[in-house]
């Protein structure tokens, strides 16, 4: 699952130790609105060799907007019952 994410976003070495060629999948849906609405679907598969090895460093982000809003998606609907039982009990005192 985490390598299927982390494709979207950066390029991943799916496919070691088979190659050494790491993948980046570039989606983009755009909506052009005039006087007649269409949608523009782009897809783009670009790839880079990838060189295993020790590093000194690691420059990466720790929130992305995937990661958040998947968070979102499988966060709130668990919770929802959780504060809506609460709102409830507060009302009743």
């Amino acid at each position: 699952m985490h390598l299927a994410l982390d494709i979207f976003g950066a390029y991943t070495p799916l496919l070691w130790p088979i190659s050494n060629q790491a993948i980046e999948i570039i989606t983009s849906l755009t909506l052009h609105m005039g006087s007649f609405p269409y949608f523009t679907l782009n897809l783009g598969l670009r790839t880079q060799p990838y060189m295993f090895g020790a590093f000194q460093s690691i420059d990466a982000p720790v929130i992305t907007a995937e990661g958040l809003a998947i968070s979102l998606v499988l966060l709130v609907p668990s919770l929802a019952p959780l504060i809506r039982n609460h709102a409830i009990v507060r009302r009743g005192k």
